[in-house]
């Protein structure tokens, strides 16, 4: 599992290859400020342009990003969304291939025996799929500052006030009912 300082590390790097399309490996890696970090961003990055790749070759919706997948992967603490006890190991698309594409409405992490479960039992239940905003939104709103403050949370809804864009999480650290006490 993933402890808060990665994660954060984590988007920070996320949200440079996102504004930088040229994914430059070297550079990523001296971002990543840990080798172990460097691991899982190349690992995440290459399975989320594999899966827009073979969606695109099938005329499917290839809208997932980087920062998007990490932070389902996150929000379902780095394990299967299906079984809740073992990591993830493969991106599950719970309408497949054609009808679905590769977007976060439609992704979630995946043990391999879940995995190869569901797609032999075409009417397993998904689980519910953890609502969350995309987190460049959230950048384009708040400014760049916004990810390397919130992202040691996992997000689960987000909603607007007219004043300010407040963040509602399972931390009872950061949640506004927190703030007020």
């Amino acid at each position: 599992m993933i402890v808060r300082v990665n994660m954060r590390q984590l988007m920070y790097v996320a949200e440079w290859t996102e504004r930088n399309r040229r994914h430059v490996m070297s550079t990523i890696r001296e971002l990543a400020d840990s080798e172990e970090n460097y691991l899982i961003i190349a690992r995440e990055l290459e399975r989320v342009k594999a899966n827009n790749i073979r969606a695109r070759s099938l005329r499917a919706e290839a809208s997932l990003t980087l920062i998007e997948w990490l932070s389902i992967v996150d929000a379902y603490q780095w394990k299967c969304a299906y079984c809740k006890e073992k990591p993830f190991k493969v991106m599950h698309h719970i309408v497949p291939f054609p009808e679905g594409g590769t977007s976060r409405s439609n992704c979630l992490p995946s043990c391999r025996s879940c995995h190869n479960r569901s797609q032999k039992k075409a009417s397993a239940q998904p689980p519910q799929i953890i609502e969350y905003e995309s987190l460049i939104t959230l950048v384009e709103r708040s400014g760049e500052g916004f990810i390397r403050q919130t992202c040691n949370v996992s997000i689960q809804k987000v909603t607007t006030n007219t004043d300010k864009t407040v963040a509602e999480s399972s931390n009872p650290l950061t949640s506004p009912s927190a703030e007020q006490g």
